[in-house]
């Protein structure tokens, strides 16, 4: 069986791509999607055509079509159906968030929980719905990354307090000084514990967050500054890595920033108490809905500035990558 994963400039959704592309198959390809400026387009206009596709730096789609193809989101979704149509149908098309397009020119179209959708368009026969992102977290990963960072943590006191940092969205941004007053009670609460706060940070944790994250930490700690660690100009890079892994492994409360819901979903799948950074004036619409989701079924409970006490409690471990690969193998099987 021959699988495609088309990908763009989105890593979270790209994620989700390959995440069911790997649970499918050993073997699948990725496809790199390149955009001209027509990809603003409404997709009622691209419809199933290439329009808005850069031909000359994407990948090659003309030929050996493939028996599946898992695209995410709407840019992508014209592309997966000119595939379908140059198949004459044979090739199974699976989509990843809400394509915007007539959902049954899909075979399986996989929706979180969250999204605002119509109850009519959910009850289309080829929805499968999810609570949060599919991940690629693999716990065996996980447990590989946390038994070789071990040597680094032994001395660390315990319990170690994980903080996961995103950052800024195109159209949402946390406010710095709102950011400090978050470290600076975090720290007063690991202090109350005697335990250690490990921090990690990405691409786009802006310059001002990470330089009050400097200014208001006041524990013990270990900071993987993302930028600094992929800076040329750093001679002393940590040689283990990220540590991101190793820290859903080895953590006994995990923080994570409500900017990213791949990152709460592979959080919320170890099974570890959770805790959502999520101040309502820098967290978007579908994030907020997606952690109140999550709140209100007990996968996480809520972490700010007033944060007075870090609890222990238990939930089942989020696992929908498993469910849903169940449920499209029937699907593809049904096709053939």
């Amino acid at each position: 069986m021959i699988i495609w994963a088309l990908v763009d400039d989105r890593t979270g959704s790209n994620n989700q791509s390959i995440a069911v592309a790997e649970k499918l198959s050993t073997y699948y390809i990725i496809k790199k999607i390149v955009y001209n400026k027509l990809v603003v387009l409404p997709n009622f206009i691209r419809n199933d055509s290439l329009i808005g596709i850069d031909l000359v730096n994407s990948s090659d789609i003309a030929y050996d079509l493939p028996d599946v193809v898992i695209c995410a989101g709407r840019r992508l979704s014209p592309v997966a159906l000119n595939i379908k149509k140059r198949s004459k149908g044979k090739t199974f098309v699976i989509n990843i968030m809400d394509p915007d397009f007539n959902f049954d020119k899909f075979d399986v179209i996989l929706l979180p929980e969250h999204d605002n959708l119509s109850k009519r368009r959910l009850k289309n026969k080829n929805i499968i719905t999810t609570v949060g992102s599919l991940n690629r977290v693999n716990l065996n990963k996980v447990a590989e990354e946390a038994k070789k960072w071990n040597e680094f943590f032994v001395d660390y006191n315990r319990p170690l307090v994980s903080l996961i940092i995103g950052g800024d969205t195109k159209d949402r941004s946390y406010n710095p000084k709102e950011f400090g007053l978050m470290i600076n009670n975090l720290s007063k609460l690991v202090n109350k514990i005697s335990g250690t706060l490990l921090l990690t940070t990405s691409r786009r944790t802006s310059d001002a967050c990470n330089e009050e994250i400097r200014k208001n930490i006041n524990c013990d700690y270990y900071l993987y500054d993302w930028k600094w660690e992929n800076d040329k100009r750093n001679i002393k890079k940590n040689s283990l890595g990220n540590p991101y892994y190793a820290m859903l492994g080895v953590s006994d409360f995990l923080i994570v920033t409500a900017d990213s819901m791949s990152m709460i979903s592979e959080c919320c799948s170890t099974g570890r108490p959770t805790y959502i950074y999520m101040p309502r004036n820098s967290v978007g619409k579908k994030h907020l809905r997606f952690c109140d989701y999550l709140l209100k079924n007990n996968y996480v409970k809520e972490f700010n500035k007033s944060t007075n006490d870090l609890a222990k409690y238990s939930y089942e471990p989020l696992n929908e990558l498993e469910r849903v690969i169940k449920i499209i193998i029937e699907k593809i099987e049904e096709k053939r």
